[in-house]
């Protein structure tokens, strides 16, 4: 079939007259359109014919069912200008579809996808067909939907008119398209309309009475005239620069993690959601705070606002399929101070809970009650520079994960992803993956797209690294701390490539704990020793990196939060070859205390330069012969019920004999403060195996070669 196949261009798809009586919250929503972008797969003009095909016949069927989706949003003019504007939706002339052709414009399917379909890469002026710039005070359609062509997919844009409906309102809408362009797919007739009349009965939200009386201070989510603006020291969090949307994405074991990270201890327990929401809000409070030396002026009892809706048809008794807004905003607000520490994941968190949990059903109908009697401004319309400097107006579309459980038949097969077009000033939560993962958008400065990548792993004590680098300093000096979202890792050799070094600090021991993509930092182990030096054991550690970093910053902050110090280390490009350890089924395993094993150690190095480990069913042997004498001590398995710690464990498949170097043995006993026990692992011809576990399974383990031959 040839391009020419394609029917590119624009149509009126029209319903029946109406009348429709709006609510005020329908007619006076402040945001005049809401769009949305769903991706597919396309391989094929044959395929394009059909999914275009499929799309006008659900969306003739759709029209009909939800005539005011064919309407004219109207403006009702007055003099008043200090009034909001009240638009009425008229019969017009139809719900228009606009066919385009991109595929030279925009990126294919498959470079959009392998970059996460980054919204920065959806164009808002090529993918929606409504000038971003519309005001309120001109009359358009109600519903727009433009089909875009890119090769190898399709973008399909849902631009429509808040006076129709609300996110959810959408949701149930473009659920209904699919199950109509599903049944076309499969022979079903577009001229036949099941089921009762969408979005003309508004009753539900324009009679609510309420037992309670309105008193704006009651509700956060609405402007109250007593409200302090932003202090002049806030300014210094503007963007210097236009702003960009970036897309994260945190799998579903992350997610997890988040979570636990932002709750706090003893406190309400948080939702994922909320988890999700205080990321958002702290990254953008980090990297304003950091546009300016200035924003240090800021006062520390200054408060950051961020502003999101809830959806209230819950609360109000609506059917959770009803076309109109039923909508209540609502704010959460924290001291910047306590955003910007390093638990600042918790204080947003608890504060985005406390907001949620405000709300109840009497307060929502109070509002609603009000609202159609005289609009009530939300909070973010009135806040001024603060929504650009301390505060964060954002949109969640966190429960609409059913979006990608929408069949749309054989044309289009499922959605593959939900987006919003590229515009700054854009925050929002998207729907849950099908696979658990989540997806957030905020917008930052180009410059500063890195922050927002970037590694944040707080210590609750800086001890823990201090020693796991006073263990390993002497065999290696410049080494990769490999970070990725499973935690902190590293492999090094010593010089000598005799003994190698692996260390993991698994993700459960920072608290929190971001990775948002693999980073290397190669650093300096004198270097980084002698900046750790400046912690004090109980200082808490949070280390730093932003993506493609030149210096890994490290802030230590006391106990009692009344001393922060923050340093940067330079990082260094390291070459550095990484080896596949293999899994090893070790003939000898030996559990002891590490102060014997460091005693011991310590003991034989006075008589000689190696010292023979030998295992059999006796017990484990460390013997050593030298030009003074000759030394041995041996240890048999032996349990202390009241102190564990001091427990000796033998697991033995096979005899054991081996001959390893004393000077490297007492380098890894340094380690002996990490841990009250350490693993001996030994096999025949196999580098001997000394580990130290850690807290959260982490742990820094040492691999030994055997000396051979005259080496003994």
């Amino acid at each position: 079939m040839t391009d020419h196949a394609v029917p590119y261009g624009s149509t009126f798809l029209s319903g029946s007259d109406f009348q429709v009586n709006l609510a005020a919250i329908d007619a006076l929503h402040p945001v005049h359109y809401g769009r949305r972008l769903l991706i597919f797969r396309c391989s094929s003009d044959e395929q394009r014919v059909a999914q275009i095909a499929g799309l006008k016949a659900g969306l003739h069927v759709l029209v009909r069912r939800c005539p005011v989706l064919g309407g004219n949003v109207v403006p009702q003019l007055h003099k008043d200008d200090t009034q909001p504007i009240w638009s009425n939706i008229e019969t017009g002339n139809g719900l228009q579809l606009v066919v385009r052709d991109l595929r030279n414009a925009l990126p294919t399917f498959t470079e959009l996808e392998a970059n996460d379909f980054q919204p920065s890469s959806l164009p808002y002026d090529l993918l929606v067909p409504v000038p971003a710039d519309i005001g309120k005070d001109q009359a358009h359609l109600a519903c727009k939907v433009q089909y875009s062509s890119i090769d190898g997919g399709t973008i399909l844009t849902w631009a429509i008119s808040h006076s129709v409906t609300d996110g959810s309102g959408n949701n149930e809408l473009t659920r209904i398209l699919s199950e109509q362009v599903r049944l076309f797919g499969l022979g079903a007739d577009s001229n036949t309309t099941n089921g009762p009349l969408l979005g003309l009965d508004r009753t539900p939200t324009r009679n609510i009475t309420s037992a309670i009386p309105f008193h704006v201070d009651h509700h956060r989510g609405c402007a109250n005239a007593l409200e302090k603006l932003a202090p002049p020291e806030a300014l210094s969090f503007l963007a210097k620069s236009p702003e960009v949307p970036v897309l994260l994405r945190i799998t579903a074991a992350n997610l997890a993690k988040l979570k636990s990270d932002a709750t706090q201890p003893e406190a309400t327990p948080i939702s994922t959601h909320d988890a999700l929401v205080a990321l958002m809000w702290r990254s953008t409070m980090l990297i304003r705070s950091r546009r300016s030396q200035e924003s240090h002026d800021l006062p520390a009892s200054t408060a950051t606002t961020l502003y999101f809706p809830s959806d209230a048809r819950r609360h109000l008794g609506i059917s959770p399929s009803y076309i109109g807004n039923a909508v209540y905003q609502l704010a959460a607000s924290e001291q910047i101070s306590k955003v910007l520490a390093s638990n600042g994941l918790q204080y947003a968190a608890s504060a985005m809970r406390k907001a949620v949990k405000s709300v109840n059903t009497e307060l929502v109908k109070s509002y609603f009650a009000e609202v159609n009697k005289r609009w009530v401004p939300w909070a973010w319309q009135t806040a001024g520079s603060a929504l650009a400097t301390i505060g964060l107006p954002m949109g969640t579309n966190w429960t609409s994960g059913s979006l990608y459980l929408d069949d749309w038949g054989e044309a289009f097969g499922p959605v593959v992803s939900f987006r919003y077009p590229g515009q700054a000033g854009l925050a929002a939560v998207l729907p849950q993956l099908p696979n658990g993962d989540a997806e957030v958008i905020v917008c930052v400065m180009p410059g500063e797209v890195g922050v927002l990548k970037m590694l944040e792993a707080r210590l609750e004590q800086a001890q823990l690294l201090k020693k796991v680098v006073d263990a390993i300093k002497d065999l290696v000096q410049d080494c990769n701390f490999d970070c990725n979202d499973s935690g902190i890792a590293l492999q090094a050799m010593d010089n000598s490539h005799v003994a190698l070094v692996s260390m993991m600090l698994k993700s459960e021991s920072f608290s929190p704990f971001r990775c948002d993509r693999n980073i290397a930092l190669g650093i300096n182990l004198t270097s980084l020793q002698k900046v750790l030096r400046c912690a004090q054991n109980e200082d808490i550690l949070t280390v730093k990196a932003e993506d493609a970093p030149d210096v890994v910053n490290m802030v230590f902050e006391s106990s009692d939060s009344d001393r922060i110090s923050e340093y940067d280390i330079k990082l260094m490009d390291i070459d550095q070859e990484h080896l596949g350890i293999p899994d090893t089924e070790y003939a000898a395993t030996i559990s002891m205390p590490s102060s014997e094993f460091q005693r011991i150690c310590r003991d034989l190095t006075a008589l000689s330069e190696s010292v023979a480990i030998e295992c059999t069913k006796e017990g484990v042997k460390f013997a050593c012969n030298g030009d003074i004498g000759s030394g041995a001590v041996t240890l048999r398995s032996h349990t202390d019920v009241e102190k564990p710690e001091k427990n000796i464990e033998i697991n033995l498949s096979e005899p054991v004999a081996l001959t390893f170097s004393l000077k490297y043995l007492v380098n890894f006993c340094k380690a002996s403060g990490l841990s009250d026990s350490v693993k001996l692992c030994l096999s025949n011809e196999v580098p001997l195996l000394v580990e130290y576990g850690l807290s959260n399974s982490s742990y820094l383990r040492f691999y030994l070669a055997p000396k051979i031959g005259d080496e003994e």
